[in-house]
């Protein structure tokens, strides 16, 4: 075997380590949060709330699931604020809006094929902030963006193909 092809091999190893991986995830969150608190400003709100550190992780860690693909990221973010939103300002029980709102969060990710497991905390994160229809837009879907933006910068540098399809 070549010293070039040993290297390649090494390489590609190396790539696969866990610590490796450890390291592009850690970096890229900590790239988003940095970019987002840069931003945020501009926008009159921050872009990075818990449920989008989750979604950049799964992007990053997992770029080949379904769910990690931008149609799943963006649609089941927005899908899921929006919802919530919509429940909490129209269920007169609020005993009943978390479940409700995850009810009707899963079953439309489900229809409309945007399902995304870190969505699920988004539901939270509005109901337990009883945020506005403003937070659909700063920070869900413009950080839904980012966290998509990041992806493809990120799984490019370290050679993994994403998105393996937009819609």
């Amino acid at each position: 075997m070549s010293p070039r092809a040993r290297l390649e091999q090494n390489l590609i190893r190396y790539r696969q380590h866990r610590l490796y991986k450890a390291l592009i995830i850690g970096g890229a969150i900590a790239a988003m949060a940095s970019l987002a608190d840069a931003l945020g400003p501009m926008f009159g709100a921050t872009l990075f709330v818990p449920p989008l550190a989750a979604s950049l992780f799964l992007v990053i860690a997992f770029p080949e699931a379904e769910m990690a693909q931008p149609r799943a990221v963006l649609g089941g973010q927005v899908l899921c604020a929006v919802l919530s939103i919509s429940v909490m300002q129209w269920l007169p029980w609020p005993s009943m809006v978390v479940a409700t709102s995850f009810f009707l969060s899963i079953v439309s990710m489900i229809l409309t094929r945007t399902v995304h497991a870190p969505a699920a905390a988004t539901i939270y994160f509005v109901i337990m902030t009883e945020a506005s229809w403003k937070v659909v837009i700063t920070p869900i879907a413009l950080g839904s963006l980012l966290v998509i933006a990041i992806a493809c910068l990120v799984n490019k540098l370290r050679g993994e193909k994403y998105p393996r399809h937009w819609l």
